[in-house]
């Protein structure tokens, strides 16, 4: 078994060391590996929970009237050759998403490491990653900055402030206390201030949003600022919440999902398709496409690592019912079959 991604919760571990468990005893080498899953899945009660729960979902999604283990449990005659309609196979998406992906790309650990804090960036600075990398790296006042993908963000400290501003993709802060210095971190048309905490700016997907891990900040436009006014109110969150940079609406329950992109893993929770492609194409030349933009409104709840488009292609395949069909560019494209 591959060992867990950096950051990961002892939750995560069990849930996808299940998916990996599920997916390869229902595999042609399962007997091969059944004393190992056996001591796996009794050695600790949490790893058996998630194991069942993972086949609970399984036998409630959907595709397991088409399987050999589905039709022995509920006594359904066999139907070999029979195809299973690419709408069961949506309703099923995310056991099956969970399951192939599961096994097949979260044992890909060291696709993209994220490192320990690097080279320190001096007061005034541009910072910038390519498609594919993530960065992380230390400022002059002790805070860190991780860069996503694709990503580039200007730094300017002042004696006053710790100003700087988001410029494409998305980046996570985790701020030095300083109470006399504000760190303020610009994105569209609002900004973030905050003394001492952690948390994601992202201008990826649309308008500029927040999402807060630890301590404290507050959501305002420029024009708010000191003097706020009842039309444009800055929004202060709390940990475990998102809220929009350029315009000050009550925040939300940020998804637990999007939390792990510093290691290189991308999960998602009911997304669609065409989203989920959209963001694991920033981390690679070659892009996964779809050959039929309908498909796009496929349903996709799962994780995986980024960095592997042909991995990726082939799993989506696999757990939607499609094909992949490379274009003239090696690009993988999903197809209907």
């Amino acid at each position: 078994m591959a060992p867990p991604p950096p950051g990961a919760s002892p939750d995560d571990d069990a849930r996808l060391a299940a998916a990996e468990w599920f997916a390869r005893m229902r595999g042609p080498d399962a007997e091969r590996h059944r004393a190992e899953f056996k001591a796996w899945y009794h050695v600790d009660p949490a790893h058996a929970a998630a194991y069942d729960r993972m086949g609970l979902r399984w036998d409630q999604g959907g595709l397991v009237g088409h399987t050999p283990t589905g039709q022995a449990r509920q006594g359904l005659p066999k139907a070999p050759g029979r195809r299973v309609p690419l709408r069961a196979l949506a309703l099923a998406a995310s056991v099956a998403a969970i399951l192939i992906l599961g096994a097949v790309l979260l044992s890909a650990r060291d696709t993209l490491p994220s490192g320990d804090p690097g080279t320190q960036i001096v007061a005034s600075d541009t910072l910038e990653t390519p498609r594919g990398d993530i960065r992380r790296v230390a400022l002059a006042d002790g805070s860190v900055v991780t860069l996503d993908s694709d990503s580039r963000i200007a730094i300017a400290f002042t004696p006053g402030e710790r100003r700087l501003r988001l410029i494409a993709g998305r980046a996570r802060f985790e701020v030095a206390h300083d109470a006399d210095r504000p760190f303020i971190v610009a994105a569209g048309g609002g900004e973030v201030v905050a003394t001492g905490t952690q948390f994601d700016v992202s201008l990826i997907g649309g308008r500029p949003h927040v999402r807060l891990f630890e301590g404290s900040v507050e959501v305002r436009r420029p024009e708010s600022g000191a003097t706020s006014d009842a039309a444009t109110p800055a929004v202060r969150l709390k940990p475990g919440q998102m809220a929009l940079v350029d315009r000050p609406v009550p925040p939300e329950t940020a998804p637990v999902a999007g939390e792990r992109w510093v290691s290189g893993t991308l999960s998602f929770e009911n997304a669609s398709l065409e989203s989920v492609l959209a963001e694991a194409n920033r981390y690679t030349v070659h892009q996964v496409r779809l050959g039929d933009p309908s498909l796009g409104r496929l349903r996709f709840t799962g994780g995986f690592r980024a960095g592997d488009p042909d991995q990726l292609a082939q799993a989506l395949a696999s757990g939607f019912g499609l094909r992949v069909q490379p274009d003239s560019e090696g690009d993988p494209v999903l197809v209907r079959p």
